[in-house]
């Protein structure tokens, strides 16, 4: 119950960092570039959000992917985490695009995976 908490306010989070990001004529990189240069205090705010946003939903890959490594998936949790990533890909492509990316980086570099239960592992 925990995992789903983390993942709706990352959606929120995330839906904010998407709606709140300065873009100023069109959905590329190079727009995403120029609107953080002419709104700095809007791409301040809207990072803010994107790191929040970020980090929990990292936090909710990293459970999943111990789920699956312990042979025990938790299919519920996959499932909603896929259709919260719909949900910010239909507010903006783009912007959803990156922040999946970096989550997905954040959440995979967060493993740990030489511990377990808390004690290092001696092989």
């Amino acid at each position: 119950m925990r995992e789903i908490r983390l993942l709706v306010l990352s959606v929120l989070f995330g839906g904010a960092f998407i709606l709140l990001f300065p873009v100023h004529k069109g959905e590329t990189i190079s727009d995403l570039i120029v609107g953080a240069v002419l709104s700095p205090g809007g791409f301040f705010v809207a990072s803010a959000f994107f790191i929040a946003g970020f980090i929990l939903q990292g936090k909710v890959i990293k459970v999943e992917v111990q789920a699956l490594r312990n042979r025990k998936p938790r299919y519920f949790l996959m499932f909603i985490h896929f259709l919260s990533i719909i949900a910010l890909t239909w507010m903006g492509w783009v912007h959803a695009c990156v922040f999946i990316f970096v989550t997905c980086i954040y959440g995979m570099i967060s493993l740990d995976l030489k511990r377990e239960g808390g004690r290092h592992v001696d092989h």
